[in-house]
């Protein structure tokens, strides 16, 4: 929210604490008394829900900076964003399955939109962990770079959609969102009300 508000910021970088992982989702440890029966299975599903719709309502350009391990809510968190750049060594996959856990649908709903219906259901039905390279010829990351240079990789990329019109790139990620949509649920007004700001901006008659 503070990022939200503050005209100074321009991207935000989400990345892991640490060398060891990006998210490595989860903790399994506390399921015993966090999802001990169904309602409070639900009530974890809800908290998890209201923290990803955070990522959602984000209306700059967010960029996942993933290293090492990137697993199950942790990679819900990566396709949440807007751009995922990943370490040579990162490992991603969803191990749902190999512990009787239901992958929210709207985290599904991502990974189809980026891998397609087929890697999808490979990677939900095996629970497999694949490599930086796999992810990226899947499109689940954008840009793979040696582990040494992926912060300056990042932040070199953060930098050039901060110098850009933030008006145009609102307009940009506004308009790819409504898109996303079936076509019935698209609110594309706004979408036209960014376009006219764009075209009356002093950043359009300087460009």
């Amino acid at each position: 929210r503070a990022a939200a508000e503050d005209p100074a910021v321009r991207v935000l970088v989400v990345s892991g604490a640490g060398e060891a992982a990006f998210s490595a989702g989860a903790d399994i440890s506390e399921f015993e008394h966090l999802r001990a029966d169904p309602e409070a299975a639900a009530r974890y599903v809800q908290v998890t829900v209201d923290g990803l719709a955070g990522f959602d309502a984000f209306s700059k350009p967010v960029i996942a900076m993933i290293h090492g391990h990137c697993l199950g809510g942790g990679l819900s968190i990566a396709m949440r964003s807007d751009i995922r750049l990943a370490s040579e060594e990162a490992v991603l996959g969803i191990p749902a399955a190999a512990m009787g856990i239901a992958y929210q649908v709207e985290n599904i709903e991502r990974l189809v939109a980026l891998v397609g219906l087929s890697a999808a259901r490979d990677l939900l039905f095996s629970g497999r962990r694949i490599d930086a390279g796999e992810a990226l010829r899947l499109g689940l990351v954008n840009l793979v770079v040696p582990r040494a240079e992926l912060e300056h990789q990042v932040l070199a990329y953060a930098g050039r959609v901060a110098a850009n019109a933030p008006l145009s790139v609102l307009y940009a990620k506004r308009a790819i969102g409504e898109l996303a949509k079936p076509p019935a649920d698209r609110s594309m007004g706004p979408v036209t009300e960014l376009a006219a700001r764009c075209a009356a901006s002093l950043d359009q008659q300087i460009g």
